[in-house]
């Protein structure tokens, strides 16, 4: 019987694989996970797909452009020394964005201190 250890290689040997194929795209007959799409976001496969936006770590850095999507997630680490007017800042950012579900799901280190 295979071990999680086992397990765990096998997984990350099919990754490997498959990022060298494809590098930019994970995917299955259910999941794609994009990883760079320089020339805009990813097409809409159909109607029941759902694009799901994660970032994190961006540390109070709010000059990027963030991909359109139908869920935005933040991870963690908004804000670049945790200070409350710097999540402030963060959270305002978060809600203009276009995403119809924003959430932020994860503290990290600098706002838990």
């Amino acid at each position: 019987m295979p071990t999680d250890e086992d397990t765990r290689a096998l997984i990350i040997a099919k990754v490997e694989q498959v990022m060298e194929q494809q590098p930019s795209v994970l995917q299955t007959s259910r999941t794609r996970i994009y990883t760079d799409y320089p020339e805009g976001p990813p097409p809409l496969p159909g109607p029941s797909w759902t694009r799901i936006v994660c970032i994190a770590d961006t540390h109070s850095r709010l000059d990027f452009k963030v991909p359109d999507g139908d869920v935005f997630i933040h991870a963690g680490d908004l804000t670049r020394r945790g200070h409350l007017h710097q999540l402030k800042e963060t959270f305002e950012w978060i809600c203009e964005m276009p995403h119809p579900i924003k959430m932020s799901v994860v503290t990290g280190k600098r706002e838990s201190d």
